[in-house]
């Protein structure tokens, strides 16, 4: 009877969270409006020109930025919106973020949403073909 009530508990609190974040995430993406902003998957070799500062790639367990680079603490996946747990450092500093990410497939190309309790509207990244 035990069994059945721990079995019944694990499907009845939804998916569990892990450390690895969802495939359909993956890639370099650089922040901008789809239509309005282009990238190619080598510019992240020139990440460091002023000009594509808001490059960022993502990975299975990873999440680098600019100026930092964030480890995967838990993921909530989810269909649409993914909770994403992460550790981060750059500039000398340490942090933690939650944060909700989605992904958009336009016209125009794939659009990831990002967005925490901090901000009123999401930050949306063109990803780089």
């Amino acid at each position: 009877m035990r069994l059945f009530g721990l079995a019944l508990a694990v499907l009845v609190s939804g998916p569990a969270a892990s450390a690895e974040i969802p495939a359909r995430f993956y890639g370099v993406w650089l922040q901008g409006e789809p239509g309005k902003q282009t990238c190619r998957i080598g510019d992240w070799d020139r990440r460091f020109d002023q000009s594509l500062d808001g490059m960022i790639r993502v990975e299975s367990k990873r999440v680098t930025e600019w100026e930092s680079e964030c480890s995967v603490d838990a993921v909530k996946p989810a269909t649409t919106r993914s909770a994403i747990s992460l550790s981060c450092t750059g500039e000398g500093e340490t942090w933690k973020r939650r944060e909700y990410w989605d992904v958009d497939y336009t016209k125009n190309g794939d659009v990831l949403l990002m967005s925490n309790s901090e901000k009123s509207r999401p930050s949306t990244y063109v990803r780089c073909r």
